[in-house]
């Protein structure tokens, strides 16, 4: 005899996956059409092409944060609000032009790294601006010229053999030191992480994934070592001997 309750149950099942499938979709094409619309509208204020890399919405998916950069350098990346229209919210140019010079001065300290064969992935970002930047001809010198007492601050990850190696801490310092001469009395406050291997790759990519690193998610992804290392008052802050002393501690404390 032909149990039908059993077979009800199966078509229920199925029917219900084959719903929730349908509705993953939906949600799917529904994202992708709002991050069209964000992208189309960012290419209508910037006249240039954007991508976004992420979508977060909020609000039952009313409101949306997009994390976009532009296709002719994907390494500068800012975020922007939208409704779910996919309209852009309270959007500022100097949002793109401000991500820019943060990354510029980014891509100079990891220059600087790899002169010293250094394998590093660095972020930037800058607090106390009053002014923001106006175009994207501004450099980072015009940028601490309209902000003096702007504060840039720094993620660094590095791998793990580089930690406690008076060498490689030295080499750090004269980074540091370096960008000092380049743009006298900067402010950099700067952490450096320390992975091995296999989480130093999945940070970088983590790192790439955002806009302003998450230091909760930084640390707990399996990290070794960490210290805090930058300049004030035309000064490097910690010479070697305090960064291995901050090492010690670190590791001490774990």
């Amino acid at each position: 005899m032909i149990n039908i309750k059993k077979y009800m149950k199966v078509g229920i099942l199925i029917m219900a996956i084959t719903m929730s499938m349908a509705g993953l979709t939906g949600c799917k094409i529904a994202k992708d059409k709002i991050e069209n619309k964000i992208e189309d509208n960012l290419k209508a204020e910037l006249g240039e092409e954007f991508n976004v890399f992420r979508l977060q919405g909020s609000n039952f998916d009313t409101e949306y944060q997009a994390y976009v950069s532009p296709v002719s350098n994907p390494e500068i990346r800012f975020s922007v609000n939208a409704d779910k229209n996919g309209k852009l919210k309270d959007f500022q140019k100097s949002s793109y032009y401000s991500a820019k010079v943060w990354n510029d001065l980014a891509q100079e300290i990891i220059k600087g790294f790899d002169e010293n064969e250094i394998e590093v992935f660095c972020k930037a970002s800058a607090g106390k601006v009053t002014t923001k930047a106006t175009s994207l001809d501004t450099t980072v010198n015009d940028y601490i010229e309209m902000n003096p007492d702007c504060q840039f601050g720094l993620d660094v990850i590095l791998n793990e053999s580089d930690a406690k190696n008076k060498q490689i801490l030295s080499k750090i310092v004269s980074v540091l030191e370096k960008q000092n001469e380049i743009y006298p009395g900067i402010c950099i406050y700067g952490k450096f992480y320390f992975y091995e291997e296999e989480w130093y790759l999945k940070t970088k990519e983590f790192m790439k994934s955002t806009v302003h690193p998450s230091s909760t998610v930084l640390e707990q992804n399996h990290l070794k070592y960490s210290l805090l290392n930058g300049i004030k008052d035309n000064k490097v802050n910690e010479s070697v001997e305090e960064m291995l002393k901050s090492l010690e501690e670190n590791n001490a404390a774990k």
